[in-house]
This record gives C-alpha cells, sequence and structure tokens, in this order.
C-alpha cells in the first residue's frame, strides 16, 4: 500500500520528484549566489552554472536514484 493520488486530482501529478529537485537545485543556487556574488544578477550566469551543477550533483546522488525508482514503481497512471 502507500500514498496515491486520486486521478481527479490532476494539479497534484505536475508536482513530480524531478520538480523537487529542481526546485531544491534552484533555491540552494541563489543562497549561493547571494553570500559568493552579490553583486552578481539574480539569474546570471553564476547562478545558472551553480544551479547546473547543484542539480546534476542532486541526480547523481544514491538516495535521489533509490527515491526516483521507488516513486516510479508505485505510480499510478491516470486513468
Amino acid at each position: 500500500m502507500g500514498y496515491s493520488l486520486p486521478a481527479e486530482n490532476l494539479l497534484a501529478y505536475q508536482f513530480t520528484f524531478s520538480k523537487l529537485l529542481e526546485t531544491i537545485a534552484e533555491e540552494v543556487a541563489h543562497c549561493l549566489v547571494r553570500e559568493f556574488y552579490p553583486n552578481a544578477e539574480e539569474h546570471g550566469e553564476e547562478f545558472k552554472e551553480i544551479e547546473k551543477s547543484i542539480l546534476t550533483y542532486l541526480k547523481q546522488e544514491k538516495i535521489a536514484k533509490l527515491f526516483k525508482k521507488e516513486l516510479e514503481r508505485k505510480r499510478t497512471p491516470i486513468a
């Protein structure tokens, strides 16, 4: 058994594990840019490079791979 969303809750299906990783990478990148590049543009080159590096790191983490695999296994298709 496990948590599953009703098919009528389509909005919930837009929020995936991949989107969660992207959001974490973006927010951490904002913090790091503000700390180490205080004069940089909010979404400038430094931000994009850091965000990409963090996202790559998160996707390569063993625990993230295990979560993604488990979530995909339990995912119920929308009828």
